[in-house]
């Protein structure tokens, strides 16, 4: 239950993230005074979203490959945005793969290596039975937007449950239980990847506090921008408490204007539907001349 926002702007050279502070872990949600977006190098963040418990053994090791691939020497170039991603997805179907041997391998005295092995002696239909059954297992939902500016500009890429999709066409993605209002926040206001810096800002902000209609997305506010190579930066608290003052008066000149076309919309269907209405007492019966017969050629 959470929401997390990402847009790329200045054509295709900056990436601009938002997020909740929303946090699941079991039956349990709270809003630590912590992001939920994470840092891996200068230039890639990941936001997450879903069970934190999964996300945490997620990061932690995304992180460490990370970290192992700039201590080599020499150091790789930049690190593409999509490797990360993929990376990211890799981890997740680890544990998967790891949930799935403990689970349903392990009480029947197998392991993954095992089982592929000695499939000739076990009895057809159990192996096929064992086979939908870790093919079929799932994990509590999660989802992360691994994002950045890389050698061929900025990206997103969207992990969903192991799954990488990539929304650089689009400009956006949203991930979490509001991800509906975000992005029909950008859809509506007609995001592109040309968008300057400030509109986008505010797109991104306005989007994050659209989403805050649906359940469980919290009410503070974290963002950050990567604008070009090595250069990812947090926004201000003072930008962020500007933005709010401007989306509140926002909504209340939105409720005005929703007002006098509401009174507009009535006096208008009034003054058609009076104009309709026959002559008469009300109730009376009114006889129209009967049409001209037709005359037969």
């Amino acid at each position: 239950m959470t929401v997390c926002v990402a847009a790329i702007c200045e054509n295709n050279d900056t990436i601009l993230g938002a997020s909740d502070r929303m946090l699941t872990a079991g039956n349990v949600q709270f809003q630590p005074p912590a992001s939920k977006a994470y840092q891996l190098t200068k230039s890639i963040v990941v936001m997450v979203a879903g069970e934190m418990t999964i996300q945490a053994e997620i990061i932690s090791s995304l992180l460490n490959r990370i970290n192992a691939l700039i201590a080599q020497d020499p150091p790789p170039d930049w690190l593409n945005v999509k490797d990360v991603a993929l990376m990211y997805a890799d981890l997740y179907n680890a544990i998967r793969a790891r949930r799935g041997e403990n689970d349903i391998l392990i009480p029947l005295g197998l392991t993954l290596e095992t089982f592929i092995s000695r499939q000739r002696e076990l009895a057809p239909e159990l192996v096929s039975n064992i086979a939908t059954e870790l093919i079929g297992k799932s994990l509590p939902v999660t989802g992360a937007i691994v994002t950045g500016v890389d050698r061929t500009g900025a990206h997103i890429f969207v992990v969903d449950n192991g799954t990488v999709n990539c929304h650089d066409a689009a400009g956006f993605a949203a991930i979490g239980a509001g991800w509906y209002h975000a992005s029909s926040h950008l859809m509506f206001s007609r995001h592109g990847k040309n968008g300057t810096l400030s509109r986008t800002l505010l797109l991104t902000y306005t989007a994050k506090k659209r989403a805050e209609v649906a359940p469980g997305v919290g009410v503070e506010t974290d963002m950050f921008a990567v604008r070009g190579l090595g250069t990812y930066f947090v926004i201000g608290d003072h930008v962020i408490q500007e933005f709010q003052k401007r989306y509140d008066k926002a909504i209340v000149g939105h409720a005005k204007v929703e007002a006098i076309s509401e009174r507009k919309a009535d006096e208008y269907i009034q003054e058609i539907t009076k104009s309709a209405e026959p002559p008469g007492p009300t109730g009376q019966q009114i006889n129209l001349p009967a049409p001209p017969p037709i005359e037969e050629s």
